[in-house]
């Protein structure tokens, strides 16, 4: 599995592209993005997508809101890319290193059947 996920932060308009994993648990879906620590479920794909996009605009809205959005993502293992202009730009940390220092998503991956993709997110802060 190789998911990479991106950050584009821009006035107003934040543009993600996160590595999610979904799986089913006691008929509940879940869907969680390791690079992010974030988590949704609901009883269908529908219900655990618009969960997790909630979760993730929380998660940055207080980070937004503490100013320390570069801080945080950089805790989780982002790198901060060299950027020419006004936005930040960041990049997910490799498969690899999210299942070594994650256990909840090692635990995932190592015991659930589960599905990986990307997914697109752009949030209005």
């Amino acid at each position: 599995m190789n998911l990479h996920g991106s950050i584009k932060i821009g006035d107003g308009q934040w543009d993600l592209n996160v590595p999610v994993v979904q799986f089913n648990e006691d008929n509940v879906e879940i869907l969680y993005a390791p690079s992010l620590d974030c988590t949704g479920y609901g009883h269908d794909y529908s219900e655990a997508k618009e969960s997790l996009k909630i979760s993730v605009e929380e998660f940055f809205r207080y980070a937004h809101n503490k100013k320390t959005i570069d801080k945080v993502l950089l805790s989780l293992g982002w790198t901060k890319l060299k950027s020419t202009s006004k936005h930040k730009n960041f990049t997910s940390p490799e498969n690899t290193d999210l299942i070594s220092n994650n256990s909840l998503y090692s635990d995932i991956v190592n015991t659930k059947n589960y599905k990986s993709f990307s997914e697109a997110l752009t949030l209005e802060l």
